[in-house]
């Protein structure tokens, strides 16, 4: 079972120039299923705050972000 998170404020990544992702408050995301190929590891070290690995789909497979633990909040489990 996976857990499904709810965004608690609105957080910006900047992947590329031209392409941005935002999450805002009460969207929701999902436990990644896959390999995040030490992405969360990755932005823990250089933010110096944790990270998770969430997907935008329900299944938990790619596309993925990594977020600060700190702005999702567990919200159920998914079978």
């Amino acid at each position: 079972m996976r857990l499904a998170y709810t965004i608690t404020e609105t957080y910006e990544i900047d992947t590329t120039p031209d392409n941005e992702i935002v999450l805002t408050a009460e969207m929701r995301v999902y436990e990644l299923e896959v390999s995040d190929y030490g992405s969360a590891a990755y932005h823990t070290i250089v933010e110096g705050e944790r990270h998770l690995s969430v997907s935008f789909r329900e299944d938990g497979d790619y596309p993925f972000c990594t977020v600060p633990a700190r702005i999702l909040m567990p919200k159920t489990r998914i079978v």
